[in-house]
């Protein structure tokens, strides 16, 4: 996370930690930054990753840890990224096999 001398508001530790239980609760791998990103691994592939900032509800989809188009996305909370976004990838590209 961010160096300590920062000060978080409420708000900001608020949204993180309903991230970051949601994740857990549907067994995604993730990692925090220190720009207040949280990183989600995709759970098939391993070079697919998705930028995510809890307090904006922003989103970009990275490809080797970049965001290869400076382009994000808006989502209506972590569980709409995750469902919508993430996993169904994972179900349609399933389909195709």
């Amino acid at each position: 996370m961010a160096q300590e001398s920062e000060t978080y508001t409420a708000k900001q530790i608020i949204a993180w930690n309903v991230a970051m239980d949601y994740l857990d609760k549907v067994g995604l791998e993730y990692t925090l930054n220190e720009d207040w990103a949280i990183y989600i691994n995709h759970p098939t592939y391993d070079w697919q990753a998705y930028q995510y900032y809890p307090t904006t509800n922003r989103w970009a989809s990275m490809v080797n840890r970049k965001n290869k188009y400076r382009k994000h996305y808006s989502c209506k909370g972590i569980e709409d990224l995750v469902t919508r976004f993430i996993l169904a990838k994972d179900t349609r590209n399933a389909s195709r096999a």
